[in-house]
């Protein structure tokens, strides 16, 4: 039975049948540090989106690992990871071919924020902001706008770094989502007044997706999108 395996594997490719590729056991999934919808609870991924994530995960019979990463750590190891989730995460031009979009997340309302007392910095539009030093995150669609607007953004590995260097006068202006920044002021013991958010950045500020590792397994993308709801649009599908 053994040496006729292959023939049959070679018949049943013949005949136009594959084996079917089975889901992985254990699914990889991959969140970025995005309190209060995505963080680390004494060793436990928690908040709002990782919530929906795990609902939507128990729904399509999924059984999951969840690790909360710094964002670019947690892109790259989701883009380098077959079948891997990654959330939440914007949806870019430049992004849309390395993964299938299940569906909107998170609202994301991006703000350039400033400390209270840095009264010189006036901002009406970001071509005010020339000369002024911002803080980013690598491989992030916030850092991305910013260079393409002609500013010079200092990279780090994460927002409370970039906290940090902003109360530190290191750095004189970071772009975060509204309620993140304000939940993360709070997580860190801070006072709200003594910051501003200087100036909205509507151009970044659209939802946030769970998406999947282009490539994928369909069956399993069907399940995903299927548990995620009517909301789910698994477009790339249509490329692949």
């Amino acid at each position: 039975m053994t040496r006729l395996a292959p023939l049959l594997v070679l018949l049943m490719l013949a005949a136009g049948f594959a084996p079917a590729r089975a889901a992985p056991q254990i699914l990889p999934v991959f969140g970025s540090d995005f309190p209060p919808y995505a963080y680390e609870d004494n060793g436990r991924a928690a908040g709002s989106a990782t919530d929906r994530v795990r609902g939507i995960l128990q729904a399509a019979g999924l059984t999951a690992v969840i690790e909360i990463y710094p964002w670019a750590r947690a892109y790259r190891a989701a883009r380098a990871t077959p079948d891997a989730l990654l959330y939440p995460v914007a949806r870019t031009p430049e992004r849309e071919d390395e993964f299938i979009w299940l569906g909107e997340l998170v609202d994301y309302d991006v703000r350039l924020w400033r400390l209270a007392d840095r009264r010189d910095i006036v901002l009406t539009s970001l071509a005010d902001a020339e000369g002024f030093s911002f803080g980013g995150l690598p491989d992030d669609a916030k850092t991305g706008y910013l260079r393409e607007q002609g500013m010079t953004v200092s990279l780090q590995s994460n927002e409370d770094i970039l906290l940090t260097m902003l109360i530190n006068g290191r750095i004189d202006l970071m772009p975060a989502d509204r309620v993140s920044f304000l939940a993360r002021l709070q997580r860190d013991g801070l006072d709200s007044r003594g910051f501003v958010a200087a100036l909205a950045l509507p151009a970044v500020s659209r939802p946030l997706y769970l998406a999947i590792s282009r490539g994928a397994d369909p069956d399993l993308v069907a399940r995903l999108a299927a548990a995620f709801g009517p909301t789910a649009k698994p477009e790339s599908l249509k490329s692949q």
